[in-house]
């Protein structure tokens, strides 16, 4: 997918996209993430049609995945995205019932070519949320839907806190990039 670069935009064009993602992301864009992802992006040489992003807090993780946000925008590509922890309390807050959690969770399927996750497994571990995260990335995995997703923490610690299956699927998916340095908000 090509990315669009800022310069290429008007300023209406800017102020439209920006309306639409966070206030402290609005000068987030591809051209400044790092090359590895640029590339992903632009030019996968992978059959694997996801991304994974992983490293430590501050690192640039939901930068990037906002600067991928505003342009998957830009190229009016169909996609849904969601902090892992907003996800995590919209199940809990519908678990009184079965019916409507299983309508959540393929209504975040149903149509869409790309699902975004920022802050993967973020929360607080419960058996419960680890079938729902489970039956998306299995959803994704069963079905070739594209993921794109960041977290804290490398697959091998994915593994430990919610099991294998996810991870093992994630890592058949996803293009796996470590993001390190210091923390940017603190720096």
């Amino acid at each position: 997918m090509k990315i669009i670069n800022k310069s290429e935009l008007t300023e209406d064009r800017i102020i439209d996209i920006n309306k639409r993602v966070p206030i402290r992301y609005q000068n987030s864009w591809l051209e400044d993430c790092p090359d590895k992802i640029k590339t992903f992006i632009e030019e996968p040489k992978t059959e694997k049609t996801g991304l994974f992003l992983y490293g430590k807090c501050g690192t640039g993780k939901t930068y990037a995945m906002m600067a991928i946000k505003k342009n998957l925008l830009l190229r009016e590509i169909q996609f849904k995205f969601w902090n892992s922890t907003e996800l995590s309390a919209t199940f809990r807050e519908e678990a009184v019932s079965e019916t409507y959690r299983n309508h959540t969770i393929n209504n975040l399927m149903e149509s869409d070519k790309l699902l975004l996750i920022d802050d993967f497994c973020a929360e607080k571990y419960s058996e419960f949320l680890e079938e729902c995260f489970y039956r998306i990335i299995n959803k994704c995995w069963n079905e070739n839907i594209p993921v794109i997703i960041s977290s804290n923490f490398s697959l091998k610690e994915i593994s430990e806190r919610i099991g294998d299956r996810i991870a093992s699927r994630i890592a058949g998916m996803c293009e796996i990039i470590e993001l390190t340095g210091k923390d940017k908000r603190i720096v």
